[in-house]
């Protein structure tokens, strides 16, 4: 992976997302009660039990997304400051249709996918930490904190009904049935590639985390076997 610092479109949260063109995907919450905006910038985000919060921009939204020939990187910068489940916090979840789903989602302590912890014993409430997918057009995507490389993994497999059918990016708590809450300060996106964080090692020097056996999902990626890097 080529190394890049800043992505080629940002957006800074600060206000109410869906008065700058984001789709609000709530459940049982109102945006305006979900969302406080911050005075230094960025919002926080407070579900409850059975709420859901989140956010999702098409091609036509904030971020411009659509093709990706040459796969692309996405990333969210946050702090999540509650979390009442080990393997659901905040989601971030991307999905080219052509190359399929890369999602992550963040806790108090763990960075995972869905089902399988990539990282844990983390602190990721007391400060912003930016999380970033690097997709390559192989069909693996490379996950960031900083500049640390937590995994590669394959594209996951669409929702059953995913919120849109064309490409689209969706953040936000969205789990029924945990909570978590989150300051979000910014999300951004590039199309043209995928791309390690500037200072990261590249992917290939660094190990593999030993994934979390907790699902037969995880265990199947883990006979699988590490994806070679681009």
């Amino acid at each position: 992976l080529a190394p890049k610092a800043k992505l080629e479109h940002v957006y800074r949260v600060s206000g109410i997302p869906s008065k700058d063109g984001w789709r609000y995907n709530g459940l049982n919450l109102d945006e305006a009660e979900a969302v406080k905006v911050q005075p230094e910038g960025g919002i926080h985000v407070v579900t409850g039990e059975q709420q859901r919060a989140r956010w999702v921009g098409e091609q036509n939204g904030p971020l411009p997304i659509g093709d990706a020939p040459k796969g692309f990187t996405a990333e969210i910068k946050m702090k999540v400051t509650r979390s009442t489940a080990a393997q659901r916090g905040v989601d971030f979840e991307v999905r080219v249709p052509e190359l399929g789903q890369a999602i992550i989602t963040v806790t108090q302590s763990s960075v995972c996918r869905i089902g399988e912890t990539l990282r844990d014993g983390l602190d990721n409430a007391s400060n912003q930490h930016t999380y970033r997918i690097a997709a390559t057009p192989e069909g693996v995507f490379h996950v960031f904190r900083d500049e640390i490389w937590l995994g590669t993994r394959p594209f996951s497999t669409p929702n059953a009904d995913p919120p849109s059918e064309s490409a689209y990016m969706q953040w936000g708590e969205g789990a029924y049935y945990s909570q978590a809450d989150a300051t979000i300060v910014e999300v951004a996106l590039d199309m043209t590639g995928a791309y390690r964080p500037e200072n990261a090692a590249r992917p290939e020097d660094e190990p593999m985390p030993t994934p979390s056996l907790s699902s037969p999902a995880a265990r199947n990626v883990l006979l699988e076997g590490p994806q070679d890097p681009a």
